[in-house]
C-alpha cells in the first residue's frame, strides 16, 4: 500500500494537512505523495525500478471504501476475541478519521492481504512508474515508453475495487 497516482480524486481536509505536517513531518503538497513512500522515496524508487512482479494499492483506491459505525457495531456484537480486538483497535482510528474525513475509517493496509484472499475484488492495470526523489520527493511519476529510455518494469496498479464485496468479505472473515 503506498503512493498516489491521480491526485485529483483525493480531497482531504486542512486537518489532514496539519496532522501530517505537524506529527509526521510530511510536507504535503496537494497530496501528490503519500506517507509510506514519502518517508523513504529512494527505497521506493529502487523497488519500482527492479524487474520484480510488483503490485501497489495507492491512496486513490484505499480511500474508496470506509469502515463505518455499523461495521464496528457488527464487530462488537459478535463478541469474539478477534472481533473485540479489531473493534478496540479500529475505534480510535475511526474517531480520528471521522474528524478528518467526515465519516468512517479507511482500511488502507487491509486491501493488500485481502487481494491475496480474493483478487476478483480488485481491478489492476500495468503502468511503468518511477519515484521522484528531487523535485517532489515521493511523488509517483507515470513513465511513457515514448521517452528516449525504454522501460520494462511495469507495475500492477490497483485502480478500483468492489467496495461492497470487499467489506462483506472482510466482515465475514473477521466474524468467523
Amino acid at each position: 500500500m503506498g503512493g498516489v497516482i491521480n491526485t485529483t480524486v483525493l480531497k482531504f481536509s486542512p486537518i489532514t494537512k496539519f496532522l501530517d505536517e505537524k506529527f509526521f513531518n510530511i510536507p504535503i503538497n496537494n497530496l501528490v505523495a503519500e506517507f509510506n513512500i514519502i518517508n523513504d522515496p529512494l527505497a521506493a524508487k529502487i523497488v519500482f525500478n527492479q524487474q520484480l512482479k510488483t503490485k501497489i494499492f495507492p491512496l486513490n483506491v484505499t480511500c474508496k471504501t470506509k469502515i463505518r459505525k455499523f461495521h464496528l457495531l457488527k464487530l462488537r456484537e459478535r463478541n469474539s476475541p478477534i472481533t473485540n480486538f479489531c473493534y478496540r483497535n479500529i475505534l480510535s482510528w475511526y474517531f480520528l478519521n471521522t474528524i478528518v474525513t467526515g465519516d468512517g475509517f479507511y482500511p488502507h493496509d487491509v486491501l493488500v492481504p485481502m487481494s491475496k484472499i480474493d483478487e476478483t475484488i480488485f481491478k489492476f492495470k500495468k503502468l511503468c512508474l518511477d519515484i521522484d526523489i528531487k523535485n517532489v520527493p515521493g511523488k509517483i511519476q507515470i513513465i511513457s515508453n515514448n521517452n528516449k529510455i525504454k522501460r520494462t518494469n511495469f507495475i500492477e496498479v490497483c485502480y478500483d475495487l468492489d467496495k461492497d464485496k470487499f467489506l462483506n468479505k472482510l466482515l465475514m472473515i473477521l466474524m468467523k
